[in-house]
């Protein structure tokens, strides 16, 4: 169970309970395991769990009108996703799908809710999870107006990058799949737009992409392009 306390405080949304209150959830927490492909949740489905990825890779994405796939995000160790089901119960927004072999820590509605019973502090981390997620989702809209798509691009590499990242000899390596589509909702794109750009990038080898996997060349040029990148 420690390792599921640990688990727990790590992340932002549970930072806030005690020591006393965390073993408590802690006891309730279950683990789920999915493959690679594997749908967690689908949009419209029932809300009443937070998921926190223990280990593997989640990718959150909506259907757009014309019913393609919009990515979101993607997730790795120490992610949280699914908060808002705490606060509302209502159905889920988005879909989750595991893109890697993926455990998951499921913390129910019903066990969080009566620790807020207990301990008000309990709603910090759910308050913080609101307000992160709406400033996301703020800063999301701000750069699709105020940043070219080479400022975009660039700032998308950068966050993924900052979660998966490794530095090696050839570059910055984003060690996980991560395809034109998943890009272009990253981005706010189509994703011919994206396959253009990262044609232009290769070739003047700011970049590598091979195998759905993104290897940056040059950080200071993508560095340059986000700073250009304001309108």
């Amino acid at each position: 169970m420690q390792t599921d306390i640990d688990a727990l405080q790590r992340n932002k949304f549970f930072q806030d309970l005690s020591s006393e209150h965390l073993a408590r959830l802690a006891m309730h927490v279950q683990h789920r395991h999915f493959n690679a492909g594997d749908v967690i949740f689908e949009e419209g489905d029932p809300g009443n769990a937070v998921f926190l990825i223990g280990d593997g890779e989640v990718k959150i994405a909506v259907k757009s009108p014309t019913d393609r796939d919009i990515t979101l995000a993607l997730l790795g160790p120490g992610d949280a996703f699914g908060e808002l089901s705490l606060l509302d119960n209502s159905p889920r927004s988005a879909t989750a799908t595991a893109t890697a072999p993926t455990t998951l820590l499921v913390v129910h509605r019903r066990d969080f809710m009566s620790l807020v019973e207990s301990d008000m502090t309990a709603l910090r981390g759910l308050l913080s999870a609101l307000s992160r997620i709406i400033r996301n989702m703020n800063q999301r809209l701000a750069d699709i107006a105020m940043l070219d798509v080479h400022g975009r691009m660039a700032k998308a590499l950068f966050e993924l990058a900052a979660r998966h990242g490794q530095k090696t000899d050839d570059g910055l390596v984003i060690d996980r799949d991560v395809t034109i589509d998943d890009l272009a909702g990253l981005v706010g794109m189509y994703p011919v737009q994206v396959e253009r750009l990262m044609r232009d990038y290769q070739y003047e080898y700011l970049l590598k992409y091979e195998n759905r996997r993104i290897t940056i060349l040059r950080e200071d040029a993508f560095r340059t392009a986000l700073g250009e990148g304001r309108g």
